[in-house]
């Protein structure tokens, strides 16, 4: 792994109540793991999975017609569906992300559940530039 990359293990599961023997809804935890000797291993609760999943198929279905979109109402305004959609999945997935990412040059990302769909590289991450 590069010095300067950082692996984030991105997985969907329950959380397991031990006392009452009994799962609540999933959530999606981020394991960051930084290179070698830069930090110790963080794991980050994103949230409900139901939310992150939901806005995935959203961005799905707006970029799926973004095609058929540009030539009935234009470029701008597909683009700019599309990119709201992507800035509502980053809200979710990506700015809890970004502080605890340090000056990573570079991510290597494991998604589980919905999140493998996800067009990483098209989140909008910081002063709006894709990530």
């Amino acid at each position: 792994m590069s010095p300067e990359a950082v692996h984030l293990d991105l997985v969907r599961m329950p959380l397991h109540d031990f006392k009452t023997d009994k799962d609540s809804p999933p959530h999606y935890f981020a394991w960051i793991i930084p290179p070698h000797t830069r930090g110790a291993v963080q794991i980050l609760d994103l949230g409900l999975a139901e939310p992150i999943d939901t806005a995935v198929e959203q961005m799905r279905a707006v970029v799926a017609k973004a095609a058929a979109q540009i030539g009935e109402q234009g470029e701008a305004t597909a683009a700019a569906e599309a990119n709201a959609a992507l800035g509502k999945l980053a809200e979710l997935i990506l700015a809890p992300l970004l502080p605890h990412l340090g000056g990573a040059k570079q991510l290597l990302l494991s998604p589980d559940g919905a999140l493998w769909l996800v067009p990483w590289a098209a989140l909008p991450a910081r002063d709006k530039q894709p990530l």
